[in-house]
């Protein structure tokens, strides 16, 4: 089922790059992925073993896998892509940001849950200024709606993004007899 992370990690270890293991409980040489982003260079894979992370930013290009087999790592709050070419497999986020990718973004088996408080996580997910963004067999899914906002699946603004095997979910409205939140698409497309 994991067959795209595997053989993303094979042509990365191929190419000669290092690779790290993330694990929070102690087991690898880092215990937060943002870490292991701050020692990695550009091009080492990190694996991502199941647990708890927060939310990171990712501003170099790498490849982020998590466990061919179990549960995924779940990376609470509002994570942000920043790097031009990147391979993220087998995560689960609150909310995740890609933006001003020049390069290709493969986003493979990922769990967006819209999970997330406050005003800066108005979207589930979103794409702006990116070259092309490849997210297959993924679950992007707005927030549920909370005091500060209601939330789409997926924002994409001024990019190309192909989805294969995707359900994309907009959020399901706040509390039953609450009309300022009703619901939200599940994605919504601005600009080019």
């Amino acid at each position: 089922m994991k067959l795209v992370a595997a053989c993303l990690l094979l042509l990365a270890t191929s190419a000669g790059a290092a690779t790290w293991v993330v694990d929070a409980t102690g087991g690898g040489q880092f215990t937060s992925i943002q870490a292991a982003i701050d020692a990695a260079a550009p091009g080492d894979v990190l694996l991502v073993k199941s647990g708890t992370y927060a939310a990171f930013t990712l501003g170099k290009d790498l490849t982020i896998l998590g466990p061919a087999l179990g549960a995924p790592p779940n990376v609470v709050g509002e994570s942000q892509l920043l790097m031009d070419n990147a391979e993220v497999a087998a995560l689960k986020f609150s909310t995740l940001e890609v933006l001003d990718a020049s390069g290709v973004v493969l986003l493979d088996d990922i769990e967006v849950t819209g999970n997330h408080s406050g005003i800066p996580a108005c979207d589930g997910m979103r794409i702006e200024r990116c070259a092309q963004v490849h997210i297959g067999r993924s679950l992007i899914h707005g927030k549920d709606g909370d005091f500060f906002c209601e939330s789409m699946g997926l924002v994409v603004v001024d990019s190309t993004v192909t989805l294969t095997g995707c359900t994309v979910v907009g959020e399901t409205g706040w509390r039953v007899g609450f009309i300022g939140y009703h619901s939200r698409e599940g994605l919504d497309l601005n600009g080019d």
